[in-house]
């Protein structure tokens, strides 16, 4: 603050609400870091910044289950990191918003992006979470064949890569 770097500013801000974020008890703490951080970023125009913040807060949303507020942030979020590995992302959160509300082909769309940027640039965990993103799609639209397949690749993927998280997630599913 002393030599008003904004881009430092922000960064710290959001990095204070990812501290905050990792407690659920401090989740809505987390939120007004997280919009503090963001009109930094966007008054110097720093766009990773201004994907970072409005991915977490639209992630806030998201795990709330207040998806009118979380889909602006996943957009812009979404619009900050085009085509790259980041994009993976806020494109897995907008799938299954549209899968709750049952828009399947929406949800379709947006994890076809997901997993084919992750297979484009050879991200191994970025495609094992938007697989896992596209087998519960599939599962809640009923395809439990299609789900099941979807989960042993993210499964072998996962493995690759010793993403336990994940793996653990696979196994709770099938």
């Amino acid at each position: 603050e002393e030599i008003k770097d904004k881009v430092r500013i922000g960064t710290s801000m959001n990095n204070i609400g990812s501290v905050y974020k990792s407690n659920p008890a401090t989740v809505d703490k987390a939120l007004e870091y997280f919009l503090k951080a963001l009109p930094i970023f966007e008054g110097v125009q720093y766009d990773a910044g201004i994907g970072t913040a409005s991915g977490n807060i639209g992630e806030i949303y998201f795990d709330r289950k207040q998806y009118d507020k979380a889909l602006p942030y996943l957009v812009t979020s979404l619009k900050m990191y085009a085509g790259t590995i980041d994009a993976t992302f806020p494109l897995t959160k907008l799938a299954q918003i549209y899968a709750d509300r049952e828009d399947f082909q929406t949800a379709y769309y947006y994890h076809e992006q997901a997993i084919d940027i992750a297979d484009k640039l050879d991200a191994k965990l970025e495609l094992t979470q938007s697989l896992l993103g596209l087998a519960a799609t599939q599962r809640k639209e009923g395809k439990t064949k299609d789900a099941i397949a979807t989960y042993k690749r993210a499964e072998a993927i996962g493995k690759s890569v010793k993403a336990m998280t994940e793996i653990k997630e696979v196994y709770e599913n099938l």
